[in-house]
């Protein structure tokens, strides 16, 4: 697995670059979630919805597919050109990106009887949605591991509640996936979760701001919020301008600890399947009984119960993941 040197570690300084800084931003259709991101330098937009087209200056690319996104992820972690063009890549939607992937495992996986499956359902022992989850989560962890910035653009979902006869309550928040393991990658990578939205000044002029902290009156709720402290509620939507708060609230907070970027540590590349696999079998062979039953319990863990998947020889190089937490558990025994 990707290790990083312990010895080589220095104390942590903030990086003031909102480069490196994963940040979700929702708001209505036509806000200007997709004019924000053209904002943003050294930023590759990846368009899985055709928001782009009429927006001047903004680096983009449509996808149609997920195998299409996958390409262009190769090319940003492989191509050095690309690597040195881009610092930070623009998402828009991250909703629309999950319906690829699922549709992109569907037109891989098969059902019970060997056919072609049609839905994620038709793919055995819940792996088509298991699949769905881990080619989802890889793509944006490698991104990010690479050292980019990751910026989701998402549509909003509005919910008004009645709370008496005279009163409603509006709640907004992000339209994202529902499944708890991507949740729990989305909730423990974004750094800040901002919200377009429009208010009307002392004439009675319409504003669009970026709403950057939770909101929680009698009349609105607005889901926002993050690790970034001391930021104003209430940014003007420019890219520019929230890049000058930004750096300006880092600053306050870091107190001065900072630095312009973010330094990504060098990580070894991961073994290949064939050495984790002869690492597996010499500790089997030196498990005792007990130590064995522990660990057809390990492997049914790990492999989600998958009956296909009971013993370390039907394991594949795609397990290769799973693979190297199986044999971690089987250290300690």
């Amino acid at each position: 697995m990707a290790i990083m040197d312990i010895t080589k570690i220095q104390p942590s300084t903030v990086s003031l670059d909102p480069h490196d800084k994963t940040i979700l931003l929702y708001g209505v259709p036509k806000s200007g979630k997709s004019t924000f991101a053209s904002q943003i330098e050294d930023n590759l937009v990846i368009a899985f919805e055709p928001g782009m087209r009429l927006i001047s200056g903004a680096k983009y690319i449509e996808v149609s597919s997920w195998a299409d996104f996958k390409q262009v992820v190769r090319q940003l972690l492989t191509n050095p050109e690309a690597k040195e063009m881009y610092r930070s890549i623009t998402v828009d939607t991250i909703g629309r990106a999950w319906d690829l992937a699922g549709a992109y495992v569907v037109s891989q996986g098969k059902t019970k009887d060997g056919m072609r499956a049609k839905k994620l359902a038709d793919i055995p022992w819940g792996q088509g949605y298991a699949l769905r989850d881990k080619e989802f989560i890889d793509a944006f962890s490698n991104l990010q591991s690479a050292g980019y910035g990751l910026k989701y653009i998402a549509h909003s979902q509005e919910e008004k509640v009645k709370i008496d006869e005279k009163e409603i309550k509006t709640y907004y928040t992000p339209i994202l996936p529902e499944r708890p393991e991507v949740v729990n990658f989305l909730n423990g990578t974004i750094d800040l979760t901002m919200f377009i939205h429009h208010v009307k000044d002392a004439e009675g002029v319409s504003h669009r701001i970026l709403v950057t902290r939770e909101v929680d009156t009698d009349q609105i709720s607005i889901h926002a919020g993050g690790r970034i402290p001391d930021l104003p509620v209430q940014i003007e939507l420019s890219y520019p301008k929230f890049k000058e708060e930004l750096q300006k609230a880092i600053e306050k907070s870091a107190k001065g600890n900072t630095t312009e970027h973010l330094e990504v540590p060098e990580v070894v590349e991961k073994r290949s399947f064939d050495s984790a696999m002869d690492e597996a079998k010499e500790l089997f062979t030196k498990l005792d009984n007990s130590g064995k039953e522990k660990l057809q319990d390990i492997i049914l863990k790990y492999m989600d119960n998958n009956p296909e998947k009971v013993r370390l020889s039907q394991f594949e190089p795609n397990d290769l993941e799973r693979l190297e937490l199986i044999i971690a558990e089987m250290r300690n025994l």
